[in-house]
């Protein structure tokens, strides 16, 4: 018989790097923060659109339009699925709805991706 070496469980590193790969953006790291922030069970999308462009804060920051449009599209599209890929998120599409899935390790992510 053969000498196997032990079997090495890399769940937390895959883990570890599917996060540090979902808040590899500021818009992704900005979107958690605010979701975050928001401090609710269920988000809506379009909250959550709203914060990142300025409407909520500061209306006349707001955009529209094709720039709206190319935001909504990629949180749908891009950010939102990747943030839920990593296990930081439950991202509904059907209902248009963010919920954080785990916040103490949303929270802890953003320390680390806001670390210098």
């Amino acid at each position: 018989m053969g000498h196997r070496p032990p079997t090495v469980d890399t769940a937390p590193e895959r883990r570890a790097g599917a996060i540090a790969t979902a808040l590899a953006t500021p818009r992704r790291q900005a979107l958690l923060e605010r979701l975050v922030e928001i401090d609710q069970a269920v988000v809506p999308v379009r909250t959550l659109a709203d914060a990142l462009d300025g409407d909520d804060a500061e209306p006349e920051r707001a955009t529209a339009g094709p720039d709206r449009r190319r935001l909504d599209i990629a949180l749908h599209h891009v950010d939102l699925p990747k943030l839920e890929e990593a296990g930081i998120l439950t991202y509904d599409p059907a209902a248009g709805t963010v919920s954080v899935r785990r916040p103490r390790l949303a929270e802890a992510a953003l320390s680390v991706a806001r670390a210098p």
